[in-house]
């Protein structure tokens, strides 16, 4: 049995990263959950903001 830490691998998405990516012309994304469930399966997505 292996335990892993799903926040080890993420980075943290900060008000500076949109500027940033907004400055070098990327998209991002961001989606709005209405429940936990959602907003989990979002989240391991790699959506920017929920």
């Amino acid at each position: 049995m292996s335990v892993h830490n799903e926040n080890s691998s993420k980075k943290k998405i900060t008000v500076s990263t949109f500027i940033k990516k907004k400055k070098h012309g990327e998209k991002i994304a961001v989606l709005t959950a209405y429940d936990y469930f959602t907003a989990k399966f979002l989240d391991r997505a790699g959506i920017d903001a929920l």
